[in-house]
């Protein structure tokens, strides 16, 4: 069979597979779901249902104007604002209620993300030497189990994790090439894969993998510098290292270019921006390395044995957890491989790479993960430290491939003769443990832990089955089924919709019930804004287009939190409670909301003929505070305005009409009586820009954190459009990254033939 067709078949067995393991939210969606918690609903699935809204009104999902007061959306990475494949969303299914995605759409892009990660797998192992059934096994584990079968609440982490096997698939290609054509190809195909990773929002993997990738092109030229196809001279050493660096060096260039679209905004939110670290500890700058106090969210030294038994007491880390389990099945081949197949430089690689990160998982325990925090630049922006378990998947994904293909070879009979004695005594042990508390009287085992027993003896069985020369195409759909049956009894990522709203757990559905809520309000005059109870996280702006004060996400930018305080100011008309709301004067009320109007709130822009320099922060927050100041009539900015403002219009009127055009560009129609500043309750940020009656006119920062323009006597039209640089520069080399990846693959193309 062709390589290829050998692909394809198992492209086939994979989407099956892929199917059979996610039977919950594919077969029955209305029962199971992936979005009931608070970050799924109103993080993952609000902001798909932002981005692929604005795709399809024809513009860019580059500035939300519908949480936050406005803030730039593709400056927040987790968005994925340009990830490729959330372009399946236009494909023209139709959207139901008020333009929302369905959730069974949904499921099936995350099942086939999932799919793609094992059949990406299945490739690397494949090119590393293994054989058809070990490369199978490599991606089930990989894609199915670990870390990247648990995040499922985050998304961008998920669509970032896939990309690790196919881009060191093709920097193997690249490290193994002698034509330069053919390394410069390879090595450009790893770094755009990069890319897609870095575009898909998971900052955290996206640092997991860049240290694979090096670490990866340091041992091979490590390794190959002394191996016997080279003489070991210095220039034969010196070339090999040469390689391995122009390799690299054409990998991350790539990988950063492909995605300086994302990139280049981030950079530039994170300047503007303030991070949260967790309940009760203060906001950090975005830019600032996080205090190590602060990294907190690692795993305890028992988190070990969760790697073949889950929920077991006293095992769990501390902050978001995310288990490692791969099977106990899958484990025994990583100690099989490890046993048997030491020589071989694939399995030292990934063991090493798998050791070195544990020693650093255990994050406040180790040494080594203060020593990486205090020299590893960057490295700090990972702070939950259980995440790292993603690399030691990754190796045991492909350590377990190296051990079927061990095991299945079963060379030297006799020499296994330890590894059947010891299966016999690990089954032995889990049965004891399984029987003592009947045979003491107390029942009162875990019965995750009791089936994790239960699999640990059932897989010592199957190794001793295989071990007895069974091989056939009946023990390979044993072996399949154990894993599989193992990883999706302990896999918790669809939720029972049923039982989470039971416990009062469940985010979408209010999320989603604010549909009601949404109607009344669009058809009411604005423009206005809205706030939702603290306490009732819901994101209906970037659901239901409804502009707000809050939304969702990890940071905010710089000063925002003071002027929340002031509500008035940023053009707040209603606010929004639960229907279990006890204050009278609802506006309008359902089962599940009531709104009610917020008196003395000022419109979304205004003029005023006075302005007050205060150049200090803090000071203007006093002036927002003091009840002295009538911020209608003066407005407070950080720069003497020059000529200055007409304070007496001689009983002149002012009109000011607002419109939206769309959701990066605005424009105000105004009359002033005299020369004025222009206040609009729009969120000051680096990259809008204005024009008064076609000129270009400065943007003020105004009140701490708005944006005013100076208009003159007379009738007005002020434009505003958000057009940073960072996105236009970024898209130009995103562009030409692609295109010259696009001519590269041309030419291997042309090669092949």
């Amino acid at each position: 069979m062709s390589p290829i067709k050998e692909s394809l078949k198992i492209a086939a067995i994979l989407l099956a597979l892929t199917v059979l393991f996610y039977w919950k939210i594919l077969l029955t969606p209305h029962q199971f779901s992936l979005l009931l918690s608070l970050e799924g609903a109103n993080q993952a699935f609000a902001w798909l249902n932002f981005c692929v809204a604005t795709l399809r009104q024809g513009n860019w999902p580059i500035w939300d104007p519908y949480t936050f007061s406005g803030h730039s959306f593709v400056g927040e990475m987790q968005t994925g604002a340009f990830y490729p494949p959330y372009l399946f969303f236009l494909l023209g299914i139709p959207f139901r209620h008020h333009g929302v995605i369905p959730v069974e759409l949904y499921n099936i892009f995350f099942a086939f993300t999932h799919f793609l990660g094992a059949w990406f797998m299945y490739l690397l192992a494949r090119e590393l030497g293994l054989s058809t059934f070990a490369g199978l096994i490599s991606g089930i584990c990989f894609s199915f189990g670990g870390i990247v079968a648990r995040i499922e609440h985050w998304p961008h982490l998920l669509g970032s994790a896939i990309w690790l096997p196919l881009i060191l698939l093709f920097l193997c290609k690249a490290l193994r090439s002698k034509v330069h054509k053919l390394i410069i190809g390879w090595a450009t195909f790893a770094g755009l894969s990069f890319a897609l990773a870095i575009l898909a929002g998971g900052l955290h993997i996206v640092i997991m993998e860049a240290l694979v990738v090096a670490s990866a092109a340091i041992y091979f030229a490590a390794v190959h510098r002394t191996s016997p196809a080279t003489p070991g001279t210095p220039g034969e050493a010196r070339r090999v290292w040469i390689h391995a660096g122009v390799v690299l060096t054409i990998c991350f260039a790539f990988g950063l270019a492909g995605a300086a679209i994302q990139l280049l905004p981030s950079a530039e939110y994170s300047r503007q921006a303030v991070r949260f670290l967790g309940e009760g500890m203060p906001p950090q700058p975005a830019t600032a390395k996080i205090p190590y106090a602060y990294m907190a969210d690692a795993p305890g030294p028992q988190s070990l044995f969760t790697f073949i038994i889950e929920w077991l007491p006293g095992s769990m880390g501390l902050g978001e957890w995310l288990s490692p389990s791969v099977s106990v099945f899958a484990f025994f081949l990583v100690v099989i491989a490890v046993w048997r197949c030491w020589s071989n430089q694939l399995v030292r690689y990934f063991f090493g790479l798998a050791l070195v990160t544990v020693l650093y998982l255990f994050g406040p325990f180790s040494f080594l993960h203060g020593l990486l925090y205090a020299v590893t630049p960057f490295l700090w922006m990972a702070r939950e430290t259980d995440r790292f378990y993603y690399i030691v998947d990754f190796a045991f994904a492909i350590l377990a491939g190296v051990g079927m293909d061990a095991i299945f070879a079963r060379l030297e009979t006799d020499s296994w003769k330890p590894m059947k004695l010891a299966l016999r005594w690990v089954m032995l042990a889990a049965l004891f443990a399984l029987a003592y508390p009947l045979i003491v009287g107390h029942y009162d085992m875990n019965q995750w832990v009791s089936l994790a027993l239960v699999l640990v003896m059932i897989s010592c069985a199957l190794f001793y089955y295989i071990l007895a020369g069974n091989t056939g195409l009946w023990v390979r759909f044993l072996v399949i089924a154990l894993i599989l049956f193992d990883l999706g009894s302990f896999d918790w990522s669809a939720a029972n919709i049923v039982q989470t709203q039971a416990k009062k757990e469940d985010y979408l559905e209010p999320l989603v019930h604010t549909e009601g809520v949404a109607s009344f309000l669009h058809s009411l005059p604005g423009p206005f804004r809205v706030q939702v109870g603290p306490e009732h996280r819901t994101n209906i702006g970037d659901l239901y287009d409804v502009e707000t004060i809050m939304g969702a996400g990890a940071t905010l930018p710089s000063g925002y939190l003071e002027l929340v305080g002031h509500p008035d100011l940023l053009n707040v008309w209603y606010d929004i409670r639960p229907s279990s709301a006890t204050e009278p004067g609802a506006i309008f009320n359902d089962s599940f909301w009531k709104v009610y109007g917020t008196p003395h709130a000022y419109p979304r822009a205004w003029l005023t003929h006075n302005a007050r320099i205060e150049m200090d922060s803090s000071k203007v927050l006093d002036l927002l505070n003091d009840p002295q100041v009538d911020l209608h009539q003066t407005a407070l900015v950080d720069a003497p305005v020059a000529p200055v403002l007409n304070e007496s219009c001689d009983g002149g009127e002012d009109r000011v009409v607002y419109r939206r055009v769309r959701n990066n560009k605005l424009e105000v129609d105004v009359h002033s009586c005299g020369r004025a500043m222009l206040v609009l309750s729009e969120m000051f940020y680096p990259g809008w820009k204005a024009t008064v009656n076609g000129r270009g006119s400065r943007i003020w920062k105004v009140d701490g954190g708005l944006r005013g323009v100076e208009v003159s006597s007379g009738d007005s039209r002020i434009e505003m459009r958000y057009a940073p640089a960072s996105i236009y520069l970024g898209a130009v080399l995103t562009a030409i990254a692609f295109l010259m990846g696009g001519f590269f693959g041309l030419s291997l193309w042309r090669n092949a033939r």
